[in-house]
């Protein structure tokens, strides 16, 4: 696996035969996301958030909630919400990685799917200045 992360072309096919496989942990995430910030390839991290958080499989359960008429209490979505958004775990790193390159993208989209707690994402938003960088 980590040949795939060391290879020189890290394109959708790829990220999507990692998910396919199971390839997929912290230490992958953590390094192949970095990897992308310094790479400034924008489209690959925005399609790697969008491939493994909220995927069919999240969506084939919140559908049988609904066809089996299963109530949630807002906490219960909440929490389910939660834990799919921090499948991918963003982190102090990454921002500090985007910051280093001025790649402002990656920040706006580390953001987008940060499911830290609302006082780290206001720490962020005021240590990183994110509100003049991700308009």
């Amino acid at each position: 696996m980590e040949a795939l992360i060391t290879y020189d072309e890290i394109n959708n096919a790829i990220l999507l035969y990692m998910k396919e496989k199971g390839f997929w942990n912290d230490k992958i995430s953590f390094d192949l996301i970095l990897r992308l910030i310094n790479e400034f390839s924008q489209g690959n991290l925005e399609f790697l958030f969008k491939t493994f958080v909220y995927d069919t499989n999240f969506i084939i359960r919140l559908l049988g909630y609904y066809t089996h008429k299963v109530s949630l209490s807002h906490k219960e979505l909440e929490d389910l919400l939660s834990q799919e958004k921090n499948k991918i775990k963003v982190t102090e790193n990454m921002y500090k990685q985007a910051e280093k390159k001025d790649n402002c993208m990656a920040m706006k989209t580390l953001f987008e799917h940060d499911g830290s707690l609302s006082e780290i994402l206001s720490a962020r938003i005021r240590q990183y200045h994110l509100l003049g960088k991700i308009h």
